[in-house]
C-alpha cells in the first residue's frame, strides 16, 4: 500500500475535490433548465466548488485555527453537496445514474475531511472516541473505499497519531 506524506496527501485531495467540481460542472452545463430547476442546480454548483476552493485554502492556512475553520467549511459543503444531489435526483431534475459517481466521491471526501475535522476537535481538547470515528466512517463503504480511507488513516497516524488513538 502506498504511503503519503502531508504534501502528497494534500495535493491528491485538492485534485480530487477540484475534479469533482469540474465534472459536476460538465454534467450540469449540458442540462436545459427552467427557472425553478436552475435554483437547486446552482446551489449544487456553489457547494461543490466551495469544497474544492476551501480545501485548497485550508492546506495553505497560516495557523491550526485557520486550517480547522476551513476544514469545517469543507465538511459542511460536502454535506450540502450530498443534500443537493439527493434533492435533484428525488425531484427528477437529475437522473440518479448520471450523478451517482459524483455522489460517491462527495461522500468519500466528506468522510476524509470529517476525520480531519475530528482531529481539530481533539486539538481543542474535546474527546473523540473510536466509536465516533467508526460511526462517521464505517457506514456503507465498499472495498475500494476502505482501501483509500486506509491510506488516509496511514497518513493521519504519521501526521497526528492522537486522532486515531484508542484509549
Amino acid at each position: 500500500m502506498e504511503k503519503y506524506d502531508v504534501t502528497t496527501f494534500n495535493q491528491k485531495i485538492r485534485l480530487r475535490s477540484k475534479m469533482l467540481a469540474v465534472n459536476v460542472y460538465k454534467l450540469l452545463n449540458k442540462m436545459t433548465l427552467n427557472d425553478l430547476s436552475r435554483i437547486p442546480v446552482k446551489q449544487l454548483m456553489k457547494s461543490v466548488t466551495s469544497v474544492a476552493a476551501n480545501f485548497s485554502s485550508a492546506t495553505r492556512g497560516r495557523s491550526e485555527a485557520e486550517f480547522y475553520a476551513k476544514i469545517c467549511i469543507v465538511t459542511e459543503e460536502c454535506d450540502e453537496c450530498l443534500f443537493w444531489i439527493d434533492f435533484l435526483t428525488t425531484t427528477g431534475i437529475l437522473q440518479k445514474e448520471s450523478i451517482e459517481v459524483f455522489k460517491r466521491e462527495a461522500d468519500e471526501l466528506l468522510r476524509i475531511v470529517a476525520v480531519i475535522g475530528l482531529d481539530g476537535l481533539g486539538d481543542l481538547g474535546l474527546a473523540v472516541s473510536d466509536r465516533q470515528l467508526e460511526q462517521r466512517l464505517g457506514i456503507g463503504l465498499d472495498t475500494a473505499d476502505v482501501e483509500r480511507l486506509d491510506q488516509c488513516f496511514q497518513l493521519l497516524l504519521v501526521q497526528r497519531p492522537h486522532v486515531l488513538a484508542v484509549e
